[in-house]
């Protein structure tokens, strides 16, 4: 393991999709929805973990079905989702959708 690797550990954050559009969105410091995952709020307690997916249930408003999402965060490229689809909706719309070269000609 080279010191990168070791430097990297696994954290929670909280993610739904905004009710009046259905963009991803992450539970932020200051606890608003911020498109941005590098605003999110992470945690490595799953206690704190459990506590702010009750809290982001009862946000039905303004967000829908919010779940616990492991990420990676690193020292110097911040934080980045586990799986492929959740780097394709931190990515957001436009990228993804340049990346599959789908859109105007």
């Amino acid at each position: 393991m080279n010191d990168s690797e070791s430097d990297q550990m696994n954290v929670f954050l909280i993610t739904a999709s905004r009710t009046r559009d259905g963009q991803p969105v992450y539970l932020a410091r200051d606890f608003a929805w911020a498109t941005d995952i590098r605003a999110a709020l992470w945690t490595l307690d799953t206690g704190e973990r459990d506590e702010l997916v009750g809290w982001a249930r009862r946000q039905e408003a303004d967000v829908c079905d919010p779940y616990a999402l492991m990420v990676e965060l690193h020292p110097s490229d911040g934080l980045r989702p586990l799986t492929t689809r959740e780097r394709i909706r931190s990515a957001g719309s436009a990228a993804t959708l340049d990346a599959l070269r789908y859109g105007p000609d």
